[in-house]
């Protein structure tokens, strides 16, 4: 018995999923759900004359019901319903002031919602810490940018995203590297390897910032 997939002991041919106290999933482990957590309801009997039984559908990457934020004891948004589903890309738009930033914080992990609300992350079970969390989503913002005063290179830039951290405490692994310069390869800025960060144009800047949160 184990919470994630990763905790099972090697070995094993068969598995069986249980959720909401039934069972999802009954079968040839290769043919389990890819996140074993993503299966939220067991399938059901399509009506028809075959019986046949439907898939399951993956669950959202965000789901939030009746989530209140609050920001220094006062309320920002109420009752926020939102799925965010695989593939599918949102723009949040709204005046200064209507709380695009907090939502989007409190979409990466930053803080938590008030009390009372639901709110589901795919892969990430209720009562683990955001910090688990936040090493599987990335967030680039104006604010990021104009908080990153550290004198630091391109390439150490994007190895603090590897951490997590605004700059580095100690020097970046071959390992780090590597990474690094994928992702900067990925956005078209690995010939800014080697520059200074504060002396990008604002445009570039946002593109190696890209670049850290892939």
């Amino acid at each position: 018995s184990a919470h994630r997939a990763a905790d099972a002991p090697p070995g094993y041919a068969h598995a069986v999923v249980v959720t909401d106290g039934r069972i999802a999933y009954a079968g040839p482990r290769s043919a389990a759900p890819r996140d074993w957590l993503g299966v939220t309801k067991p399938a059901r009997r399509r009506t028809g004359a075959r019986g046949r039984r439907a898939r399951a559908v993956d669950s959202p990457l965000l789901r939030l019901r009746g989530v209140d934020l609050y920001r220094d004891y006062r309320p920002v948004l109420r009752d926020v319903n939102w799925d965010i589903e695989r593939g599918v890309h949102w723009a949040v738009v709204g005046p200064n002031g209507s709380g695009k930033s907090t939502l989007l914080r409190f979409v990466y992990g930053e803080f938590p919602a008030a009390l009372g609300g639901l709110v589901e992350r795919h892969g990430h079970p209720p009562g683990t810490h955001l910090e688990e969390w936040r090493r599987r989503a990335a967030f680039v913002s104006p604010e990021l940018q104009a908080d990153y005063r550290d004198r630091v290179t391109v390439l150490e830039l994007v190895v603090s995203g590897l951490r997590s951290s605004i700059g580095l405490d100690a020097p970046p692994t071959r390992a780090e590297v590597r990474c690094a310069r994928a992702a900067l390869r990925r956005a078209g800025a690995l010939a800014w390897a080697g520059r200074a960060f504060h002396e990008l144009s604002y445009g570039q800047r946002r593109i190696a910032l890209l670049a850290r949160a892939l």
